[in-house]
């Protein structure tokens, strides 16, 4: 699975990236993550593998800076059969 989005006014700065799996007590235990910085067009990438079948939520942290407080995007759902 990977994430990406686009942040072109924070070039070369680190995104943290966490990756949890749910489980089957509807609890969701965080299973991969890592920083990666934003290239020149402004797009991070996160990869991470190998996985298991399951449900997983991503979530990237933005760390504080001069125009903005920290913060973290919104959370991606996603299925792996």
């Amino acid at each position: 699975p990977a994430q990406q989005a686009r942040h072109r006014r924070h070039v070369g700065r680190d995104v943290e990236v966490r990756i949890s799996q749910l489980q089957p007590d509807g609890t969701y235990v965080r299973v991969a993550g890592g920083s990666v910085a934003l290239d020149a067009n402004g797009v991070y990438a996160f990869t991470h593998g190998p996985v298991t079948a399951g449900t997983y939520s991503a979530v990237a942290w933005l760390p504080r800076h001069r125009d903005h407080a920290k913060g973290a995007s919104e959370v991606v759902y996603f299925r792996i059969p």
